[in-house]
């Protein structure tokens, strides 16, 4: 039977792209009715003879699937929308088969997890696939992410177990000593469940501190935290090691495993201490062979940063805190402050000033695309920042930071 030359008619495109539009989005056997489109005359007097009745507001998709398969259009209507020039979107498609998977893999976890103890595991298991990490998995994939979480939950329960290295719990468990490097989706999925058995609200800034607390040391030398002219107490180890290095007029690089392993003690009198974010304010610093201790966090502070600073503040040592005028860097800013460091030249007056330089020297400056958070340390920053949207990196400030005397 040939297919009628009307139904191909250009006038009933808007019809049949809505109809596909509603097939995508909730698959082929959701069927029900849809509201008619505005159509011509012409394309509703055609639409009206097919379906051999009046027309009203609503179309039944069932009805218009009969009709469309007795005229020897398809064998179904999604078969007959294909025929008509309007196939399924690929990538709807695509959505639709890893939304299926996802919820079988979600049907599959929910039973995984029946036997374990823990009281907060269904919670976990929400923030498991609300985080992303379960986006294109699949039943055996999820149940594999989730045994290998158990896997590392019932090594902690052992209470015989000493401390050991993350690389080497990694191997021991999964035969791979990169199974649990940052980021990936064991570590991460482990390193949730971490935060439930402290009983601490997750913070990401600090992923490697919970697996410190949960007796499970990271890498502790690869990721030094870097200075200019340190001064600890010159009796202990590390204020021998700073000494040497500022003798030698070189920025020295302190590993977590140097400060956990040796007394970090501060001399009793000395200037402020400058933390600033980004590492090329210390090499200046060396290169300038400015008198000020300089620390850089390195962007993001890590733990070996953190562990220095803390150490350092409880020692009543005042910390200054210089960082990038952009989002990431506010956000810098606000936990160094909420630790007990004080923002330094980082006031909506400093970012104005810098404005102006930037203005002086006809810079173009990227523009800022993320919401700033709030700046409790002076409340018109945020204002300022929200208004101009302009991004003033640390680099651009090297003379006004490192010439400033204490």
């Amino acid at each position: 039977m040939s297919i009628p030359d009307s139904l191909s008619h250009d006038a009933l495109a808007p019809l049949w792209e809505k109809i596909r539009q509603r097939l995508d989005k909730y698959g082929p056997d959701r069927r029900g009715t849809i509201k008619l489109p505005r159509l011509t005359d012409n394309a509703a007097l055609i639409l009206s003879s097919l379906l051999d009745k009046k027309l009203t507001s609503r179309i039944n998709l069932d009805e218009l699937e009969v009709s469309l398969t007795a005229k020897g259009v398809g064998s179904d209507l999604t078969t007959a929308l294909d025929i008509l020039g309007y196939p399924a979107s690929a990538s709807r498609e695509a959505f639709r088969a890893a939304n299926l998977r996802r919820a079988d893999a979600r049907t599959a976890v929910d039973n995984a997890i029946t036997s374990w103890p823990e009281t907060w595991c269904e919670e976990w298991v929400e923030w498991l696939f609300r985080s992303g990490i379960m986006a294109n998995t699949n039943n055996h994939s999820a149940l594999q992410l989730v045994e290998q979480v158990r896997r590392v939950l019932d090594y902690l329960k052992d209470t015989q177990h000493q401390q050991i290295a993350r690389n080497d719990l990694a191997v021991k468990l999964f035969g791979s000593s990169h199974a649990l490097d940052d980021s990936t989706a064991i570590e991460r999925a482990a390193r949730r469940t971490l935060w439930h058995k402290i009983n601490k609200t997750p913070d990401y800034h600090e992923r490697r501190a919970v697996w410190s607390a949960a007796g499970i040391t990271t890498d502790r030398v690869s990721t030094p935290v870097l200075s200019w002219s340190l001064k600890l107490h010159p009796h202990t180890a590390l204020g021998k090691l700073c000494n040497a290095a500022n003798e030698a007029g070189i920025p020295l690089h302190l590993s977590t495993l140097a400060l956990e392993q040796n007394e970090i003690r501060g001399i009793e009198i000395q200037k402020p201490i400058l933390v600033v974010e980004n590492p090329r304010l210390v090499e200046a610093a060396a290169e300038r062979q400015v008198n000020q201790t300089v620390i850089t966090t390195n962007g993001n502070p890590s733990n070996v940063v953190i562990i220095l600073i803390k150490a350092l503040l409880q020692q009543n040592i005042e910390i200054l805190y210089h960082g990038d005028f952009d989002a990431a860097g506010i956000a810098i800013c606000k936990r160094m402050f909420t630790m007990g460091c004080k923002p330094w030249l980082m006031s909506a007056e400093n970012y104005i000033n810098a404005l102006e330089k930037a203005s002086r020297l006809k810079l173009t400056l990227p523009l800022e695309d993320s919401a700033y958070g709030d700046t409790p340390w002076d409340n018109e920053l945020q204002t300022q920042l929200t208004k101009h949207k302009l991004v003033i990196h640390e680099e651009l400030l090297i003379d006004e930071i490192l010439d400033t005397r204490f």
